[in-house]
């Protein structure tokens, strides 16, 4: 592993190699810090910025749309649970998910890298496909925009009950299904097609079309567009803000969310790994631990962020820690990537005495994987709970006696656990997990022996009062679409939760284990130990933080410096390809604006009680 110097100490670097020379081999940032080993599997080559092959755990899944903004109250209705919770920003939605917005709120979910869908104040839409090629998305009242900011990966179609709207290229258009089954179709950038049961029309940029009578015969008229309201001035000003992202400049286009970090964050250059994200975070900061952990059916359990930027980087790439703190590697540029519910690596530790399980441990914890770091899933093909019906297999795997800072080079700084009955009732009382507590742990592997409850089917803790009024399974809706594939169904939760359980018995007869009670006993995560910073409860979690040789580090209250970051303007620039040189010392990674990690706009609009003009 290569030491990584800021760019503003490089012209020291001999002096550096001296220092290093003196102090021997790293293996940690105190005198007898376990050495790092990491996966059995790991082979060195793969620290090599030029060594490209993909891990042969990250396949293609079910596609996955999240929530990207909302304002006000907004519910998402569950398709494999039928219940409905509040929504929450990141949460993951899945095919068959409803999402509905109260008088007053909008919402907006990102399908991709290049389209969004907004939904207006009181209206429900159902995403009724979500495949690799193609979404639908059904609008049973209410009305939503529709953006194509860039060219986009799949065919997108918003299904009503008279009419199907498909985009044809980037751009912009609304789709308006009022109370009395009326349907009018607004393009205010770009082209689009609408198919009836008569035949299909395009409209243009400029054009209204208006559709009446009944679904199966409806009559349409094509008319000049009305100028643009409230809620088009704020769409237009929407796209405008994502299109200047530039991190799509150092991100593949396979990872949606990366116009999110512009304002949170800077970009650095690492001779290591080239172009790598630097949050602006507090210091005792960490990845994993402002959140929840939530079960969403194939993919098993899934990290909902509450950070505004928590997407992309909880979802792709890897993070790691330097001599600065934390930074986000988001992977090759022009390789491919996958979404993953998390990326991270699972262990239990203790025990306890007041919640049920079927392992040896009392309290979950987990680490965020290093750049290559061979990755280990627990959901998918075979997994039981991943919709393909095969519930006879055991993926549990359970290394017990296991120094968790040996396999993870995170550990040290990066490791959270939260007790285990807390994290089946959805808590995120979360700790930082160190010393003993690291040395003799259960390594997870596979499935988790966890039984998901449901809580863990929430997004948050708050009521909503949005709740969708629709029957979907009983309405008709227009398409030009073929049927939902058989595989791409969801799975009810009861199912769900009924196949993890055979696997644990099946585990626990295979390997012997008796149910054991944990809680919080002495080891384990205490009740008045958690972890917190601003936005949680509780006092702050008392830490050392990261440090160089022979400098002190910075209190709790005291972000991490740079040395050389002044928070000025980012170079412009595109992303470095491997073998080539980086930044010279005479230059810094700067970007307009930027106040020291502050929103660049918080952009909440006003809420919007009316109902756009008439076209």
């Amino acid at each position: 592993m290569r030491l990584y110097f800021p760019k503003s100490v490089l012209k020291f670097f001999p002096l550096a190699l001296a220092c290093v020379s003196a102090f021997g081999q790293y293996q940690g940032d105190y005198q007898g810090a376990p050495q790092y080993q990491g996966d059995p599997q790991y082979q060195a080559q793969n620290y090599d910025p030029n060594y490209a092959q993909q891990d042969p755990n990250d396949v293609a899944g079910r596609s996955v749309a999240r929530i990207s903004w909302m304002a006000g109250d907004v519910s998402v209705r569950r398709g494999d649970a039928g219940q409905t919770f509040a929504a929450a920003l990141n949460a993951p939605l899945m095919v068959e998910d409803n999402v509905a917005t109260a008088p007053g709120a909008r919402a907006e979910v990102q399908l991709d890298y290049a389209q969004r869908a907004r939904l207006g104040p009181d209206a429900e839409m159902r995403i009724s496909a979500l495949e690799a090629d193609r979404y639908q998305l059904q609008l049973s009242r209410g009305f939503l925009s529709f953006s194509v900011l860039r060219n986009p990966p799949a065919q997108a179609e918003i299904s009503t009950p008279s009419v199907a709207v498909r985009p044809l290229g980037r751009g912009n258009f609304r789709v308006w299904v009022r109370d009395d089954g009326e349907t009018t179709i607004t393009v205010r950038s770009g082209d689009v097609e609408v198919f009836t049961p008569r035949g299909s029309q395009q409209l243009h940029r400029g054009q209204s079309m208006l559709v009446r009578g009944t679904p199966q015969d409806p009559e349409f008229q094509v008319i000049a567009a009305a100028g643009a309201d409230e809620w088009d001035i704020w769409n237009d000003r929407r796209d405008r803000e994502l299109e200047r992202a530039v991190s799509y400049r150092y991100v593949s286009q396979d990872i949606a969310g990366a116009e999110d970090l512009d304002a949170y964050g800077s970009w650095d250059n690492d001779p290591q790994y080239g172009e790598v994200w630097v949050p602006q975070v507090s210091a005792d900061w960490a990845p994993y631990r402002e959140g929840r952990w939530v079960w969403e059916d194939y993919y098993g359990w899934t990290w909902v962020s509450s950070e505004p930027w928590g997407w992309a980087p909880y979802h792709y790439g890897n993070w790691y820690h330097a001599s600065f703190g934390w930074a986000w590697y988001p992977g090759a540029y022009r390789e491919r990537h996958f979404w993953r519910p998390a990326v991270v690596g699972f262990f239990g530790y203790g025990g306890g005495d007041n919640f049920d399980l079927s392992a040896g441990f009392g309290n979950v914890g987990w680490c965020p994987l290093a750049p290559f770091e061979t990755y280990h899933p627990w959901y998918g093909r075979g997994w039981g709970y991943g919709g393909y019906g095969n519930t006879n297999i055991t993926n549990i795997n359970i290394l017990n006696n296991t120094n968790i800072n040996r396999v993870y080079r995170n550990a040290m700084y990066g490791a959270t656990a939260v007790n285990a009955g807390q994290f089946l009732n959805g808590g995120t009382r979360y700790v930082r997990v160190a010393g003993d507590q690291l040395q003799n742990a259960a390594l997870l592997r596979g499935q988790l022996p966890l039984t998901p409850t449901v809580n863990n089917l929430r997004f948050s803790n708050r009521q909503t009062i949005a709740i969708p009024r629709t029957n979907f399974q009983a309405s008709r809706f227009y398409t030009r679409s073929p049927g939902l594939q058989q595989n791409n169904l969801r799975v009810p939760f009861q199912q769900q939760q009924q196949m993890v359980q055979r696997s644990q018995q099946a585990f626990n007869r295979q390997s012997g284990a008796p149910g054991i009670r944990y809680g919080s006993q002495a080891g384990g995560v205490q009740g008045n130990q958690p972890f917190t910073r601003q936005g949680y409860n509780g006092a702050p979690m008392n830490q050392s933080t990261p440090r160089q040789f022979g400098q002190p580090g910075p209190q709790n209250n005291q972000p991490y410096a740079r040395p050389g970051y002044n928070g000025a303007p980012m170079n412009q620039r595109s992303p470095q390809q491997f073998g080539q040189p980086g930044l010279q010392n005479n230059q810094s990674l700067t970007r307009p604006g930027y106040n020291g990690g502050a929103p660049r706009n918080q952009r909440t609009p006003q809420p919007f009680n009316g109902r756009p003009g008439m076209p």
